[in-house]
């Protein structure tokens, strides 16, 4: 109920952008298109896979409930996830470059620029998705830990784990689940360049308005 919602507001908020948002705005209005129509995507894949995120001891199990339960549809709902922290991300360094100019005019946004933004929003999504199913999919041996993790799950698949499930498990056998436990560390390591950006971009428009 709440996307549906979201998904609501998202599409009116676009409405309004292209019929009631004033000619100063053009510019910074293109990012936010971008920021509601990722919005929208999000909630139409969490509505259509419905996902379950358990985190149990050292493991974490993502599976989906809805129409499409395939892992694959899963990861790159997680990418899009990872993709709304970019477009935020830009959103913050675009009003810090704005404020920052000694003008405060707005900085064109080129139909080239918009090109670049969305290469780039794609290519994370695509390296979100591809570490997913790689590295952070069902295994074998993690079906001992999973049958006592998730006895108690009503909606918990009971069969085609391969198919369904993103699993990350700490250790195995005692050991150190490396490779998932590297693909982790990159895709955080994605995320940490958004929140900087954000980070960075809060601070000089602080700066800035404190300055005038």
């Amino acid at each position: 109920v709440n996307q549906g919602i979201a998904m609501c507001l998202n599409i009116l908020a676009l409405y309004l952008i292209f019929t009631k948002s004033r000619k100063e705005i053009s510019q910074y209005r293109k990012l936010l298109v971008i920021f509601l129509v990722c919005g929208i995507v999000f909630a139409i894949m969490h509505l259509i896979i419905q996902p379950r995120r358990v985190f149990r001891e050292n493991a974490f199990i993502f599976y989906a409930t809805g129409w499409i339960t395939d892992m694959r549809m899963g990861a790159a709902y997680c990418g899009v996830v990872s993709m709304s922290f970019l477009i935020l991300a830009m959103h913050f360094i675009y009003r810090a470059m704005v404020l920052a100019s000694k003008t405060h005019t707005n900085i064109q946004i080129t139909n080239r620029i918009i090109g670049k933004i969305i290469l780039i929003l794609s290519i994370d999504l695509i390296v979100w998705t591809i570490l997913c199913v790689v590295f952070i999919s069902y295994r074998i041996e993690y079906e001992p830990t999973l049958v006592r993790l998730t006895a108690d799950l009503d909606d918990y698949p009971e069969f085609d784990h391969e198919g369904r499930l993103m699993m990350f498990l700490g250790n195995v056998n005692g050991k150190l689940n490396l490779p998932p436990f590297i693909a982790i560390l990159a895709m955080l390591c994605i995320c940490e360049i958004s929140f900087s950006i954000i980070i960075w971009s809060s601070i000089t428009i602080i700066r800035v308005l404190n300055d005038d």
